[in-house]
């Protein structure tokens, strides 16, 4: 629990708190993307501690780009705003980090990172990055093989998957495939009006990719377990499942039921 409420915590002092200010604001502002964070020079201090550096822009910059490719479309809804909104955005991103260097301080000034909890908790923590850095390089290895077969593929191959399977498969029965009557609601599944199919070729195509990426998954996964002979016991399994008690009937019940049974034999 202590984990959790630290991770959430320090979520809020840098993502959360630049994201908190996004509703509302993405109003007005002809500046392109990425403009304001391009303003400040190459290795210029952002936030100093006295005379010392602890975060440059280059350094600024990374932890942006960190939290924009985690929230797409981050980027344009921030350089939509006004300029001065945008500053205030990116103040309030710095005062993040801020906690972030004064937390570090804190740590290491009271020596907690040298307690036996504090590198069990690193320990998790570097398992943990292994796995999503491992599971990632893996999910970009079959991505750039499906890109390639993909992108081959030609317009009317395209359109000719669109056609056979927009009544089979549920990812068209939505929008932007199927369209909808000017009041909002959507045409009916039974008779739906399909979007044409130039209006959504490249979703379509993506359509293609991910169901391609999912069969190559399963695919991939199937050839390595045969290959490390992978085995799950389900009897050891058996072991985590929490056993439910069967209520035991209450012997007044019996008791009810069976002078019942004899009162009415007696009547009989």
């Amino acid at each position: 629990m202590k984990r959790i409420v630290c991770k959430r915590i320090l979520y809020g002092t840098v993502a959360g708190i630049l994201i908190s200010m996004l509703p509302g604001c993405g109003r007005g502002g002809d500046e392109s993307p990425g403009k304001s964070q391009r303003s400040a020079g190459t290795g210029e201090a952002v936030i100093m501690f006295g005379s010392k550096t602890v975060l440059t822009s280059d350094e600024f910059r990374k932890k942006l780009k960190m939290l924009q490719e985690a929230q797409p479309g981050l980027e344009n809804i921030i350089s939509s705003m006004p300029e001065g909104e945008q500053l205030k955005v990116y103040e309030r991103f710095a005062e993040g980090c801020v906690a972030e260097q004064l937390i570090s301080e804190y740590v290491k000034n009271k020596g907690l990172d040298a307690t036996q909890e504090y590198r069990d908790m690193a320990q998790q923590a570097h398992e943990t990055l292994d796995t999503n850095l491992r599971i990632q390089a893996f999910q970009n290895d079959l991505t750039k093989q499906i890109d390639g077969v993909v992108d081959r593929l030609s317009d009317e191959e395209v359109r000719a998957y669109y056609m056979e399977h927009r009544d089979k498969d549920p990812i068209f029965k939505r929008e932007p495939f199927i369209k909808r009557r000017p009041g909002g609601k959507p045409e009916a599944v039974e008779k739906p009006e399909f979007a044409p199919f130039e209006e959504v070729r490249d979703m379509v195509r993506q359509v293609i990719k991910q169901e391609r990426l999912n069969a190559l998954y399963n695919e991939t996964m199937e050839i390595l377990k045969k290959q490390y002979g992978v085995k799950v016991e389900n009897v050891c399994l058996q072991q985590f499942v929490v056993k439910k008690e069967v209520p035991a009937t209450a012997p007044e019940a019996h008791a009810v039921s069976n002078s019942g049974g004899e009162a009415a034999a007696h009547v009989a």
